[in-house]
């Protein structure tokens, strides 16, 4: 993406997603496990931070109605991990929302403490929508429209707020349905590679980390932050590396 220069956030510059398709990818970063599966009984950092006391919200771009299960495009229900969490029952209803009510909780100052934000499919960067703009320009314009006001917010203002942006999947090559992206053999394929920025007031200033991470690390990482144990599914691993040593946060 064009929106961030390095002096404003830190780049992981060797982070992999887990698998292919897209699906899977949100279920690995959420619970630790890159499953295809539509439902699934596991638990998510979802319940997790409910069961410490916390609280949470998915908020989905074009999302007509909260916890929606069926397409109803640009949304896309296989980029939404909470409706795949069987586990969650009610709390889906209530707080597995759309971005119309990030922006009233943003307004409102009642940002949960863990927070999935996804962009519909007209600006994830996927696909263009329009005839006047490139996929890329539209997922730039989008990151430019919500990241500056999550930056003002005072849990970002007062360090109290990390920010992870990534991408499901590497698209270069289209992968491989089902490969396993961080075994020895595929850490060289490119369609497994995306970029990971994090934003915190703690990250030195334009630091690239060349570090082997992945969306486990950012589920192990903010499974820390948030005091949750124990590390759910592959976030667990003896070989998942977290992302606070690498941005010193």
């Amino acid at each position: 993406t064009t929106l961030f220069r390095s002096t404003e956030c830190g780049l992981a510059t060797n982070y992999r997603g887990a698998t292919h398709p897209s699906h899977p990818n949100y279920m690995a970063i959420t619970g630790g496990v890159a499953t295809a599966a539509a439902s699934v009984t596991a638990p998510s950092i979802f319940s997790q931070v409910a069961a410490s006391g916390q609280t949470w919200k998915v908020y989905e771009g074009a999302m007509p109605s909260n916890c929606l299960r069926k397409p109803a495009f640009p949304y896309k229900p296989g980029h939404n991990p909470g409706v795949s969490y069987t586990g969650l029952a009610a709390a889906c209803k209530a707080d597995d929302t759309n971005l119309s009510q990030l922006q009233r909780d943003i307004s409102g100052h009642h940002l949960p403490a863990y927070a999935f934000i996804a962009p519909d499919q007209c600006h994830d960067m996927e696909i263009a929508c329009t005839s006047k703009t490139s996929a890329i320009t539209t997922g730039d314009t989008w990151l430019r429209t919500w990241v500056p006001r999550l930056l003002a917010t005072p849990g970002y203002v007062t360090g109290h707020t990390a920010i992870f942006i990534t991408w499901d999947e590497g698209d270069h090559g289209r992968g491989t349905s089902g490969e396993n992206c961080l075994a020895a053999g595929n850490l060289s394929d490119s369609s497994c590679h995306v970029a990971a920025l994090v934003l915190s007031p703690y990250v030195t200033a334009g630091l690239r980390s060349s570090v082997l991470l992945s969306h486990y690390s950012i589920l192990q990482t903010t499974e820390r932050l948030l005091g949750l144990r124990p590390f759910l599914g592959h976030a667990g691993d003896a070989g998942t590396t977290g992302m606070r040593t690498a941005f010193g946060f």
